[in-house]
């Protein structure tokens, strides 16, 4: 298996373009996946590939089979996505929604008081 230049690259990613069908996301994510197997590293799918992949799953157009052999991940893959999705996906229509910013600040805020409490009784110690 030889290299490809430049030119013959770029035009293979006019072809793929031309021939993929669906919304940008997927080619994203088609795109994505075939650099990543190129290079034979382990994917690291991100929030928004897993939930397009996710929604192909429940538009039902094709087999769980075939879209996980499509992007390259096991069945058990795609019904773990899918299950995440279900019990998470609720929170965003609760009162609030999904504010982990915020408990993460809130965690934060009482990591810091612990230190800074922590800090004044070993000073009060040390002032004896």
């Amino acid at each position: 298996m030889g290299f490809l230049s430049t030119e013959e690259m770029s035009s293979e990613k006019q072809q793929n373009s031309i021939k993929t069908e669906g919304s940008a996301l997927d080619f994203y994510i088609i795109e994505s996946h075939r650099k990543v197997s190129a290079m034979g590293a382990k994917k690291q799918w991100t929030g928004k590939e897993k939930l397009a992949i996710v929604l192909q799953g429940l538009k039902g157009d094709r087999s769980i089979s075939e879209l996980c052999n499509e992007h390259g991940i096991t069945q058990g893959m795609y019904y773990k996505w899918r299950d995440q999705l279900l019990s998470d996906g609720a929170k965003l229509f609760e009162r609030g929604g999904v504010d982990h910013a915020r408990e993460r600040l809130e965690h934060e805020n009482r990591k810091l008081k612990e230190t800074i409490g922590e800090l004044t009784v070993e000073l009060k110690k040390n002032d004896w």
